[in-house]
């Protein structure tokens, strides 16, 4: 549970601020282990309306919709702290590694979850 100043903030944005805050605050000559975490992509299926706007008029189903803009916005959120990594002289010196725990959709959709959700 985060703390009551969060409420309602979407979890992507607060993690990858809060990362690029400790990396601005770093001390440059010395080494920094930072373990980043997203929540997303996954379900439940919440987006931020401007992310998945991005997407009205290229894809038809709501949850492929929001889908693509929650990768969207985690997408951003990766790039805002690269970005935070290069500006704070760390980035020359720096292993990146993205990895994800969630395989392909099946069926064409979002998850067991929304297959249950339809029965």
């Amino acid at each position: 549970m985060v703390g009551p100043q969060y409420d309602g903030t979407y979890s992507t944005h607060l993690f990858a601020h809060e990362a690029q805050r400790i990396i601005k605050n770093h001390n440059p000559d010395k080494p920094l282990f930072l373990y980043l975490s997203f929540q997303a992509v996954h379900i439940p299926l919440l987006v931020p309306v401007q992310y998945e706007g991005m997407y009205n008029d290229t894809i038809e189903s709501d949850n492929r919709r929001i889908y693509a803009g929650m990768t969207s916005c985690m997408d951003e959120a990766i790039g805002n702290v690269t970005d935070t990594l290069k500006q704070s002289g760390l980035w020359d010196n720096t292993i990146l590694i993205f990895s994800s725990d969630n395989g392909g959709t099946p069926f064409g959709e979002i998850g067991r979850a929304s297959c249950r959700e339809r029965v």
